[in-house]
């Protein structure tokens, strides 16, 4: 098990995402899942080398649903794939105007280069 898995296991970080799933009410805030049978998750919204878990703002963490989390993670992972193809200005720039991941994600697959808000990816 990596030092990262395990620091999930830590007391510090159960007491962080109850904390964090008290305040969102026990709710996915993506999909507003909850109640029985629905596994909640708690997001980072960004990762920082060396920082535990816990030492994340609480501003940063989210509670989600373990579809919403899953699927979350998924669309980053395929959102830094495609957006690799670009020069890092453009990349940054797709990424600043993104209302949400699948606006960009609709954009990479549909808009051939035309990014929202009529901006224009060069080759």
């Amino acid at each position: 098990m990596s030092k990262w898995a395990t620091q999930f296991r830590d007391s510090r970080w159960q007491q962080k995402r109850l904390e964090i799933m008290e305040r969102d009410k026990w709710t996915c805030k993506s999909c507003g899942a909850s109640g029985e049978g629905v596994t909640l998750n708690v997001h980072h919204a960004y990762y920082e080398s060396g920082k535990a878990p816990w030492e994340y703002p609480n501003q940063t963490l989210v509670t989600w649903c373990e579809y919403c989390h899953t699927r979350r993670h998924a669309m980053t992972k395929r959102m830094q794939e495609e957006l690799i193809r670009y020069p890092l200005a453009v990349a940054k720039g797709a990424l600043l105007m993104a209302i949400n991941y699948d606006e960009v994600l609709k954009c990479v697959d549909e808009c051939d280069g035309n990014m929202p808000g009529g901006h224009v990816i060069a080759a």
